[in-house]
């Protein structure tokens, strides 16, 4: 990674680029004005998270922290595949002010977003989820992190899409936490959870696809190919789940300051449709456990200061017959 940081005239500019990843930032405080207190403009280009979901993200930042934002994206929820043709390709523009208090920021956000698949695709399910979708929200990310011990950390994600200002009105949440457990010998227990859920005000209307849950999107289960998540046994196509659960749990022997040798244990669900008919008459307990799938690791982590590389072999135990994935896990 190349970073380069400048102060001239008491003006401050950085600039950085990541050849592995793609990825420009550029931050510089507000040139129009002889002494800025706080006032910074940002650029950033490049994959957002993962590569196949490309970001491109104008922002503004006033001296109270209040971030005015212009974004546009473009992704494939599926990963990559060797049929272009089954793929859906989603592009959304929005346009966000955000501001934070305390452990909660709040967002409102106006957005437009389009799917699309190509042109020889005749799935017919794949066409009915295809088309233009807008969006008003409100969000609010509320963090949660335990600073004596250093062990816990929890992160909920809110959001509601305003009827009649929404192509689509719905209640969203996400929640995510960590629990580190040490113990002697420098071996410790790393617990790992993610739940979410969209709750459709409409039931005749289609939550978008920019707004379901994706494995390796919204959350990580390594084992699972993105592309071949299938909703049941026969291999429907995956659109998306509209609630979903995770658990990991990682067993760490540190073999040096930025080593460590892990083995972990994932299990969850992320096939669940809480709002399809189909389920309406069940418990949601019974959803809850029906086609749970798991898998397990076993590898390296790198502490690079301000990430973490792992490197494992994952090896899926309960699993459907085409969504499995024997491979590395990076």
């Amino acid at each position: 990674e190349l970073c380069i940081d400048s102060n001239v005239g008491g003006k401050d500019f950085s600039f950085s680029i990541n050849p592995r990843t793609d990825q420009i930032k550029i931050d510089f405080f507000n040139p129009f004005i002889h002494r800025p207190k706080g006032e910074k403009f940002g650029i950033q280009m490049g994959p957002d998270g993962f590569l196949n979901n490309k970001k491109s993200l104008t922002y503004y930042q006033d001296r109270n922290g209040n971030v005015f934002s212009l974004s546009k994206s473009s992704e494939s929820p599926f990963g990559n595949s060797n049929n272009s043709n089954s793929i859906f390709n989603i592009e959304e523009t929005s346009l966000a002010y955000s501001y934070s208090l305390f452990n909660q920021t709040f967002s409102i956000i106006s957005s437009d977003c389009s799917a699309i698949i190509g042109d020889r695709n005749n799935n017919k399910i794949h066409k009915a989820h295809t088309g233009n979708s807008y969006k008003t929200s409100i969000q609010n990310i509320y963090k949660i992190k335990d600073d004596e011990s250093n062990s816990l950390f929890c992160r909920l994600h809110s959001e509601i899409a305003v009827p009649y200002l929404s192509s689509c009105s719905f209640l969203k949440s996400q929640l995510f936490f960590t629990k580190i457990l040490k113990y002697r010998n420098n071996i410790s227990l790393r617990i790992d959870g993610s739940i979410g859920n969209i709750f459709n005000f409409k039931s005749q209307s289609f939550i978008p696809l920019n707004e379901r849950f994706f494995n390796g999107k919204n959350y990580g289960f390594p084992g699972f190919k993105k592309s071949s998540l299938s909703d049941n046994t026969n291999g429907a196509p995956y659109l998306g789940s509209t609630a979903y659960y995770t658990i990991r749990t990682t067993l760490s022997k540190k073999i040096n300051h930025s080593l460590c040798g892990i083995f972990y244990f994932n299990l969850g669900n992320f096939n669940l449709s809480i709002n399809n008919k189909d389920c309406s008459n069940r418990s949601i307990i019974s959803n809850l456990n029906k086609n749970i799938r798991t898998s397990f690791g076993l590898g390296i982590s790198f502490d690079m200061g301000d990430s973490l590389i792992l490197v494992s072999m994952v090896k899926p135990i309960n699993y459907f017959n085409k969504d499995k994935l024997n491979t590395f896990s990076l």
